[in-house]
């Protein structure tokens, strides 16, 4: 679109806000995961805003049509977060940090995620979000 400074401010935007964000992160309970959490968040504001303004510069990409969907596979992903986090809890949860354990808790969580995810999705007619058209 021959419009370089626009993703060029963007992209120091985001470095500030990433900074901004990342170096507190560091010294919560998070410690260096604290920086993946606020890479995250700066940009993922970048491509949301981003987003905008080329929706808006090409006159339109049909977002709006995408909202109520987007809107039912995050309430999804948020129950698949808070189920596998039960799970997590219960008391037939292999613990440890062994081979066994570890393939025993991806089963688990992979199983509990996958099922809540699809039968959210299912129960809120976004039979799209599990199977491809």
């Amino acid at each position: 679109m021959h419009d370089m400074k626009t993703p060029l401010a963007l992209s120091i935007a985001t470095l500030l806000l990433n900074t901004v964000v990342e170096i507190p992160l560091c010294f919560t309970h998070l410690g260096e995961a604290g920086m993946a959490a606020g890479t995250l968040v700066s940009f993922a504001m970048q491509a949301i805003v981003m987003l905008i303004l080329l929706d808006r510069k090409v006159g339109g990409l049909g977002l709006n049509r995408i909202v109520q969907s987007t809107m039912k596979m995050l309430l999804a992903c948020g129950l698949m977060v808070l189920a596998c986090l039960a799970v997590e809890r219960l008391p037939f949860y292999p613990q440890g940090a062994g081979r066994l354990a570890s393939i025993g808790q991806l089963i688990l969580l992979m199983t509990t995620g996958g099922a809540v995810y699809g039968g959210v999705c299912l129960a809120t007619g976004l039979r799209s979000a599990i199977k491809s058209k």
